[in-house]
């Protein structure tokens, strides 16, 4: 008998090794982060830094850092997903380590990494204490002052809209893409997102980004922080 976080990786890593088209552009929102001036202070990456993205999918956010010459480092939920990825990655002449790993098992050594990425990911953990778990596994490989960008589902976004509630900032799905009963933890509010954050993070900035595309309405919280450790 599977338990439920094996089921669903079971199922990401069906989904994910018989997907034929994958994203080929970069997540436009960090985009703008790294690149733009939205932030009190940008983000400097020097020659081999090391950056990580959390649940990297089919790496196609590693194109932002070619500029920058950056060691680049990935995770997906199973070994089959990671070496999948990969493939893409060399073929697309990308060079980056990927291994399986999740947010609160993270196959790196402490204190690695000069920025880590965590892009909707942190809201497929179950309660507070799990994401506890896993923003102290967060803080664990990133330096002292490293960066961390976190994105993740804010209150207007259509699927916090359409679960039920199960407790406190956790809800459940009936069906969640190709996932039956998927369970989200939702932070309902810049505030509580913070109280959290500060606990592992200092130097937090929060922001939201809002679109409706075509009358499904998207939401994220965007935070940027420096390791607190």
């Amino acid at each position: 008998m599977f338990s439920k976080n094996e089921y669903e990786f079971r199922e990401w890593e069906k989904f994910f090794i018989n997907r034929k088209n994958f994203p080929k552009w970069p997540n436009e929102t960090l985009t703008r982060l790294i690149y733009g001036n939205f932030l009190r202070k940008k983000i400097k990456l020097k020659k081999n830094s090391t950056v990580l993205d959390i649940g990297c999918g089919f790496g196609n956010n590693f194109t932002i850092f070619k500029n920058f010459k950056s060691k680049l480092y990935g995770t997906e939920v199973t070994k089959k997903s990671a070496n999948k990825i990969k493939k893409i990655l060399k073929n697309n002449k990308i060079n980056a380590d990927i291994r399986e790993g999740n947010n609160q098992n993270l196959p790196f050594k402490r204190n690695y990494f000069d920025l880590v990425m965590s892009l909707n990911v942190i809201q497929y953990e179950r309660s507070l204490h799990d994401i506890n778990l896993a923003f102290q596994e967060y803080s664990r490989v990133l330096k002292t002052n490293g960066d961390i960008i976190l994105i993740t589902v804010a209150p207007k976004h259509y699927s916090y809209k359409n679960a039920i509630k199960v407790s406190k900032n956790v809800y459940s799905l009936k069906k969640w893409h190709f996932i039956k009963d998927q369970i989200f933890f939702y932070f309902d509010s810049k505030i509580y997102l913070k109280s959290v954050l500060k606990k592992h993070f200092k130097n937090i900035e929060i922001g939201i980004s809002f679109e409706n595309l075509m009358g499904t309405e998207l939401e994220y919280f965007l935070v940027r922080a420096k390791n607190k450790k």
